[in-house]
């Protein structure tokens, strides 16, 4: 999912974007959905979340 696409889902969850990157961004949508935070960390490998959204692009993602 692009940045751009991130941001229009973000706006329509009255998420405030301006400084914030893919990650923070994700987080954000994650937690205005009622989710945890767990988008590219450490324990992100080991997601039960089949239908998960982000699911693709968090096994890709760097944990930090």
């Amino acid at each position: 999912m692009t940045l751009t696409q991130l941001r229009i889902i973000a706006h329509r969850k009255g998420i405030v974007w301006d400084d914030l990157e893919k990650t923070g961004l994700i987080w954000s949508i994650q937690k205005a959905e009622g989710y945890c935070e767990c988008y590219a960390t450490e324990w992100a490998g080991e997601c039960g979340q089949k239908h998960c959204p982000w699911r693709k692009d968090c096994f890709k993602a760097e944990a930090f």
